[in-house]
């Protein structure tokens, strides 16, 4: 009798200890489905650039499938994908970290991301290697000077003039620059008129006119380009 009363409770024991080893592999099981539904709730969707720029296959034989370049957000997806349209020498590399800074930065200084790139077609036609006959460098046309001026204010250093030809310092440097002087004169017109011009110049110029300014309406007019090609991405 003691014997079989000693079985039965082995036995209960052994079925309670494998009843709580299963309640906590389903414990378990339930935060581990909990955490990753909180995780996925704010994780921004991912698209494949390679499927947005309308070059895949070759995207794929210039980028190396080990650089984890594949991803970015729709908005840098979308600005990847025109600056390849426009630009020959860009290479896909260079257009995947110019993308991720123009989106990052714009989003920071409230800029339209199309007038950027409108801004640089218009400056240096996406050649990082530009020069202008005043000495203005890179994708921005940014002045030595003025990029001394501007990454002191913006607390980071560059390495002299060649810093300007490296197109994601170049453009870093350039988005600050007309996103001041937006602030300052508070018109886009304006601020496109003191960038091409010097905002000195700009002031003392007597009679400067945003409506006569040939750079302002090539801007304008190019930007009007991109937002017809974006619309075109997004039916895509």
């Amino acid at each position: 009798m003691y014997k079989d009363f000693k079985n039965v409770c082995d036995l209960l024991a052994i079925m309670t200890f494998a009843v709580l080893k299963a309640f906590s592999f389903l414990l378990c099981f339930v935060f581990l489905v909990a955490f990753i539904l909180f995780e996925l709730k704010f994780t921004i969707k991912k698209v494949n650039v390679f499927e947005l720029a309308g070059t895949k296959a070759v995207i794929q034989k210039k980028v190396n499938s080990e650089t984890g370049l594949r991803y970015l957000t729709p908005r840098g997806a979308e600005i990847f994908r025109l600056i390849l349209k426009f630009s020959d020498d860009i290479s896909p590399t260079q257009a995947y970290e110019l993308a991720r800074l123009i989106r990052e930065e714009c989003e920071i200084s409230g800029i339209d991301p199309l007038l950027v790139l409108a801004l640089i077609h218009v400056e240096s036609g996406f050649n990082p290697q530009a020069i202008s006959s005043k000495g203005a460098i890179g994708l921005m046309q940014v002045m030595p000077k003025t990029a001394r001026s501007v990454a002191d204010e913006m607390g980071i250093s560059i390495n002299g003039i060649k810093s300007l030809y490296n197109p994601v310092i170049n453009v870093r440097l350039g988005i600050y620059y007309i996103s001041q002087l937006i602030n300052r004169f508070e018109s886009v017109e304006k601020a496109l008129m003191a960038y091409n011009m010097g905002p000195s110049r700009f002031l003392s110029v007597k009679g400067a006119s945003v409506e006569k300014s040939s750079f302002v309406r090539k801007v304008f007019y190019f930007k009007s380009i991109l937002e017809r090609e974006k619309t075109s991405l997004e039916e895509i």
